[in-house]
């Protein structure tokens, strides 16, 4: 059973950071800079996890999460 992680952070250093630290143990579904990018991926990739920035341009982390949870 693959663990696979949608990576979402506006900064694309957080985002390296953050696959560096994830694909010891994960596989990386995706990665998206925005809440709109995440909600279009996380539909697309149905990724088994999400690893959320909260402060984000275009859609933040808590809409874009309510939105995937519905």
């Amino acid at each position: 059973m693959a663990n696979d992680v949608l990576i979402v952070d506006y900064s694309e250093f957080m985002r390296n950071l953050l696959r560096e630290i994830l694909e010891e143990n994960f596989e990386i579904a995706d990665e998206a800079e925005n809440g709109v990018e995440a909600v279009e991926l996380y539909k697309e990739k149905q990724p088994d996890f999400v690893m959320m920035d909260i402060v984000m341009p275009i859609r933040d982390g808590i809409e874009a999460t309510s939105e995937i949870n519905v």
